[in-house]
């Protein structure tokens, strides 16, 4: 009887510890789940008004061809990934229209045509670099696209993203692209796109990184 009642007790431990286990593996996110944090969440700021300026370093003059169309996209992201409300993102008329009363903007900062154009934040891209070259006369590309990135808040006129000041660097590149020069545009603008994007909301970890982008070996130790 004392046996019985031994293994009776012995077994009760060890189906209950299966059981917390099993009850810790389901109530752990599977990677699907798993998010990886927001650096800055812009969308409860973006009341504020949000511009896009997407700009080009000195003797970065061929990268204007892809200013436009990087705009729109971070514009897109913003909207659909980070969950900013569309009336929040101040319209390309207003830049136009600060463009028409002011000859050279490259005079003026960030800030200033934050303020200019009515927004209380700004999402600046700076293109340092950018290269799309033809590798075959059937319109094969390779390109690659290097981009610096900052959050300002106009008021302070402080960078409130990234944390230490300096700009957030994303690297796009591929060796390869059959579809020709206006896909191969794409592809680099959104690379960047979502690259600048994936650090200002929770962003799902399996859709974290990007296929096209360059990534340092102190940036990889990071992501885990």
């Amino acid at each position: 009887m004392k046996k019985l009642i031994i293994l009776l007790l012995f077994s009760n431990i060890i189906l209950g510890g299966i059981g917390c286990r099993a009850i810790g593996v389901i109530s752990s996110p599977t990677i699907h789940e798993q998010k990886i944090p927001a650096e800055y969440k812009l969308a409860p700021e973006a009341k504020k008004g949000v511009l896009v300026f997407v700009d080009a370093a000195q003797g970065v003059a061929r990268s204007r061809e892809v200013i436009p169309d990087l705009t729109e996209v971070v514009k897109e992201l913003l909207i659909k990934r980070v969950k900013v409300n569309k009336k929040y993102i101040t319209s390309d008329k207003k830049l136009e229209s600060l463009r028409a009363r002011q000859d050279n903007l490259a005079i003026l900062s960030p800030v200033q045509i934050g303020k200019e154009s009515g927004s209380g934040m700004v999402l600046y891209i700076l293109i340092e670099d950018y290269d799309l070259t033809m590798i075959d006369k059937r319109g094969y590309y390779a390109g690659s696209m290097v981009t610096r990135s900052v959050l300002f808040d106009v008021e302070s006129g402080d960078v409130v993203w990234p944390a230490d000041k300096q700009g957030k660097r994303t690297i796009a590149k591929f060796a390869l692209e059959t579809k020709g020069k206006e896909i191969a545009k794409d592809r680099l603008g959104m690379t960047v796109a979502h690259c600048v994007t994936r650090y200002l909301y929770d962003c799902p970890k399996p859709k974290f990184k990007a296929s096209d982008e360059f990534v340092l070996y102190k940036e990889i130790t990071t992501w885990d």
